[in-house]
């Protein structure tokens, strides 16, 4: 996969979490899935056209999503009611939106489709992505953390 591609999702991130939430994501380490189904609690799904096509899953658990709500909204929140899940998507917007104006410097146009967020039934929810290898990018926040998948169809 190419590094302007991971940069710019990790760059977006970095960014958009920084300045939503007030505190910088750590990123960890990388690893790569072979596996199309990837596994679930909470997710938000933004597919991509244009000059780059595929699919971006953003995941984590019931735990970590409330607790990004909840330092968005600075203030607690114990349910995923619609504002919350509301947020979670936006969140991932964002970040799909940072890293597609920063592709579009490399001159590589990526449209964006407006985010699904998908909640697992009993916390066991499966998405099949487009296609394989997968790009896992774990971040940590404090004490919660989320992956990025990124699925690229060549």
């Amino acid at each position: 996969m190419d590094v302007n591609i991971v940069n710019a999702f990790v760059g977006g991130t970095e960014t958009v979490i920084s300045n939503v939430i007030g505190i910088t994501p750590k990123r960890t380490k990388p690893h790569i899935l072979q596996d199309k189904h990837i596994k679930f609690e909470v997710a938000t799904l933004i597919s991509m056209s244009g000059g780059l096509r595929g699919n971006i899953l953003y995941s984590m658990d019931i735990s970590s999503s409330l607790k990004i709500v909840s330092k968005m909204m600075m203030m607690a929140i114990s349910q995923l009611d619609e504002m919350s899940k509301s947020a979670i998507s936006e969140l991932a917007n964002m970040i799909s939106g940072n890293a597609a104006t920063v592709l579009s410097n490399f001159e590589l146009v990526v449209d964006i489709t407006p985010p699904s967020l998908m909640l697992a039934e009993e916390g066991k929810g499966e998405v099949e992505m487009p296609a394989t290898p997968i790009l896992v990018i774990p971040f940590q926040v404090e004490d919660f953390s989320f992956d990025i998948n990124i699925s690229i169809v060549e």
